[in-house]
């Protein structure tokens, strides 16, 4: 039992070392909730917004690869939509950039929903991340009231306004903090403002969020200007905008949830989705989502390869059956020592075995005889000869002895004569029976 309790002990140890050497945890992307891509069907996901505008006739793909390859998405070179979802797990790379300036001045629409105003469940913790590629992608800048406050305080005192602030740390700290303890989603209600087709008959927009609203402040771009078509309802901050480039467009949205499967049936949501479309999308135009961002890739993916239950299942499956085995498949057994040296009694019968391997059985028999007749000449104290020459004086002495079976004498008289025929006889019958009339000899 207790080398069974050792066997089992060791083998739950062997598995934990190989976990931890050849599994482990995929960093990056087991945070535990899903991500915003066109497959989940779950409320982050945009398997509905996707199967509507199949409904509606329209291409969507789902992109996968890098944006040097965004201009072979669709047959049409203009009049695209493509969908960003910020944050996300996979990085920009600095060339992929020029590919997507080029593609929106030719007449296409990048559309971002970056998670500032709301904090979806997948999001947490990332704001700093969501500014920096907001930034790189459309151009224009968001700040915190209080970052503003800082900055402005910096440009009168004569300072370097220039210099990072560590609002959006403490922002990511304070967010993280809060979507840890929140039980229940809260409620974040957008109010549309002004005249532009993509707010027809959009009066209000609605998300639910981890955290409370934060209000962010749009810092006028440099080159051009950016439309605000809606606005937090407390805060009265933007939350949508849209900025001409080129023969295209970028809509920037601060909440990211808007078409996700969960909200776009809240408020005016869908009738939002359906203007982006009608105003972006031209008759043979595509929307395109980038679901690569969020780590829909079409290189091989370890991340998702761990996340798949069947792995899971597959894994326990053989870990049970090998613990099975371990445990009662297997014997443990003491290892032998080294053979001692062998005896005289081993000896003597390796010896004995190799030349009966050799000598025939007649040959044996004959020598056995010999023997036999030797030590009856010392017992009688008369001259035996040979058993080729006098044989008959043998069985004649023989023969006068009272003490000896008459039975046994008469069977080992019938196996002389077989030996001197050269006929095979058992030696070792021979043998016994010659020891045993040796006896009887001795009694007498």
């Amino acid at each position: 039992m207790r080398q069974r309790a050792l066997a089992l002990l060791f083998a739950v140890g062997a598995l934990a070392l190989f976990y931890i050497l050849f599994i482990g945890s995929p960093a990056g992307l087991q945070d535990g909730v899903t991500r915003p891509t066109t497959d989940t069907t779950d409320a982050n996901g945009y398997a509905g917004a996707r199967a509507w505008l199949a409904q509606q006739g329209i291409e969507v793909r789902s992109m996968r690869s890098r944006y040097d390859s965004l201009a072979a998405m669709s047959p049409a070179s203009a009049g695209n939509l493509l969908v960003v979802t910020l944050p996300g797990v996979e990085r920009f790379h600095a060339e992929e950039f020029v590919p997507l300036d080029q593609w929106v001045r030719s007449g296409n629409t990048l559309l971002l929903l970056a998670a500032l105003t709301d904090t979806p469940p997948w999001s947490a913790g990332r704001t700093s991340a969501v500014l920096a590629e907001l930034e790189s992608l459309s151009g224009l800048e968001f700040e915190s009231p209080a970052a503003r406050s800082e900055r402005l305080q910096g440009a009168r005192a004569g300072t370097d306004a220039s210099l990072p602030s560590t609002e959006s740390s403490a922002d990511d700290l304070q967010e993280t903090l809060a979507a840890l303890t929140r039980r229940e989603n809260v409620r974040i209600v957008a109010r549309t403002r002004g005249s532009h087709p993509l707010m027809e008959q959009v009066r209000s927009l609605e998300v639910l969020s981890t955290a409370p609203a934060r209000p962010w402040l749009l810092r006028t771009p440099y080159e051009s200007f950016a439309f605000a078509l809606a606005t937090e309802q407390r805060s009265g901050e933007g939350v949508l905008f849209v900025r001409p480039l080129g023969r295209g467009r970028i809509i920037v949205a601060t909440v990211a949830g808007l078409f996700a499967n969960g909200a776009l049936s809240r408020a005016d949501n869908a009738k939002l989705l359906a203007n982006t479309v009608a105003y972006s999308v031209a008759a043979n135009g595509t929307v395109v989502f980038d679901d690569l961002r969020q780590g829909a890739s079409l290189t091989y993916d370890a991340g998702q390869f761990w996340r798949d239950s069947r792995l899971h299942v597959t894994f326990a499956v053989l870990v049970l059956v090998w613990l099975v085995w371990v445990i009662g498949g297997t014997r443990l057994s003491v290892p032998r020592g080294a053979p001692a040296a062998p005896g005289t009694t081993e000896l003597i019968a390796a010896a004995g075995g190799m030349l009966a391997g050799r000598l025939r059985p007649a040959a044996g028999a004959r020598f056995i005889y010999e023997q036999f007749f030797r030590r009856l000449a010392v017992r009688s104290s008369a001259t035996v000869r040979p058993i080729a020459a006098e044989p008959r004086a043998v069985w004649r002495w023989l023969e006068t002895q009272a003490s000896i079976s008459r039975h046994d004498l008469h069977q080992l008289e019938r196996w002389y004569h077989a030996t001197l025929a050269g006929r095979r006889v058992p030696l070792r019958e021979v043998h016994n029976l010659i020891l045993r009339i040796d006896r009887q000899l001795h009694h007498e």
